[in-house]
């Protein structure tokens, strides 16, 4: 079950869902406008763990979908949406 303050918009990476947060994307974006900003980030990796993690917005999560910001090269991990 995924948080309503963790999912703030999804974005489809090929066949990936993943939950990007305003307040996680923003800073590391270069458009300060969400919809713009979502658009810049591809998909590199995902990574399944064993043990439970945080993901930037504090949920629980296993699965981390790692993103790269193509503009400006910033990286963060996200979670996965199902």
């Amino acid at each position: 079950m995924f948080s309503v303050t963790c999912i703030v918009t999804q974005r489809k990476f090929g066949g990936i869902w993943v939950g990007l947060n305003h307040s996680h994307i923003i800073p590391l974006s270069v458009s300060h406008n969400f919809d713009v900003a979502r658009q810049e980030w591809d998909l590199v990796a995902i990574e399944i763990s064993e043990e439970f993690d945080n993901c930037p917005c504090g949920q629980d999560i296993k699965e981390h979908c790692y993103i790269r910001n193509r503009l400006n090269g910033a990286t963060t991990y996200v979670e996965r949406y199902a």
